[in-house]
């Protein structure tokens, strides 16, 4: 297998012509999302049978429409473990969810290697070998990237395929039903970005609250959201799930407002200072 490390428009568009008509696509990302609300994604690994390449897209931000179009090729098989956080890149980054996929986690998963697999312990039961996973940790936004941190990457494709081969294989039609089931949702926008009115019901523990007190979470989860995606910060930052329940649990308006504006105020991070709040007293003063 050839393998690349891309950096310049004129080496992508090579690479692109050379993965053109491939019945499968190997694919993973590289993010940071620790200090935002979206992800900052940093490195594209792709392979296929022949080829191998980590793309520096810091680097070529601009000239990524070649890529884009060979994996948006509804002809070509795209291959990912554990799909969810990468098609979420996809759809916040280009609007767009590349189809047809297969997710191999998803696929070992319903032929009975255990739930939520990693792709490390997969490639060892299947395939006998042993993955180094010391760079899991990396920031993928620093440059220059150093050797390790390029074989590490390369490595989450390089043996997709021969994992999509054999888990494929082994599906029964009944299998594979099962497997496009449970990968259907993945294919809506609303899976990874749902509307902030509907946000409240993935807060575990709202279903402990009373209705008075579920009114009252509905708004500000919603609230919560808005300003969270408006200013890029981490939901739980701007105020955690746990803060958010005790507040629902306050059934003075007085109460509520003084207990979000004291956590947000409280906050170092300068975002947190551009925040809605005229917005958030007409919510505590309705509810």
């Amino acid at each position: 297998m050839i393998e690349y490390i891309i950096t310049q428009p004129a080496t992508l568009d090579k690479l692109c012509t050379q993965l053109h008509g491939s019945p499968w696509l190997a694919l993973d990302t590289e993010f940071i999302r620790d200090h935002t609300y979206y992800p900052q994604l940093c490195l594209l690994q792709i392979s296929n049978a022949a080829y191998a390449a980590c793309i520096d897209l810091q680097q070529l931000a601009t000239h990524l429409d070649p890529l884009l179009a060979l994996i948006s090729d509804p002809d070509i098989m795209k291959i990912w473990h554990a799909a969810r956080q990468d098609l979420e890149i996809f759809q916040y980054q280009w609007q767009h969810i590349p189809t047809p996929f297969f997710d191999t986690q998803s696929a070992a998963d319903i032929l009975g290697y255990g739930q939520q697999l990693s792709y490390t312990h997969l490639v060892q039961s299947l395939l006998g070998i042993t993955l180094n996973k010391d760079q899991s940790r990396t920031d993928w936004a620093a440059r220059p990237l150093s050797t390790h941190q390029i074989r590490y990457a390369l490595d989450d494709v390089v043996y997709l395929g021969r994992l999509y081969t054999r888990l494929s294989a082994a599906l029964s039609a009944e299998q594979t039903q099962q497997l496009a089931q449970r990968q259907a949702p993945l294919h809506l926008a609303e899976t990874y970005f749902p509307p902030p009115d509907e946000i409240w019901r993935r807060i575990k523990g709202h279903n402990r609250l009373r209705a008075d007190e579920q009114r009252r979470l509905k708004p500000l989860a919603a609230w919560r959201e808005r300003q969270a995606r408006q200013h890029n910060v981490p939901r739980q930052w701007l105020l955690t799930d746990r803060a958010l329940l005790k507040t629902c649990r306050l059934s003075s308006a007085t109460e509520q407002l003084a207990f979000i504006e004291q956590r947000i105020k409280s906050s170092s991070d300068p975002r947190l200072q551009h925040i809605a709040l005229p917005e958030l007293k007409t919510m505590t003063s309705t509810s």
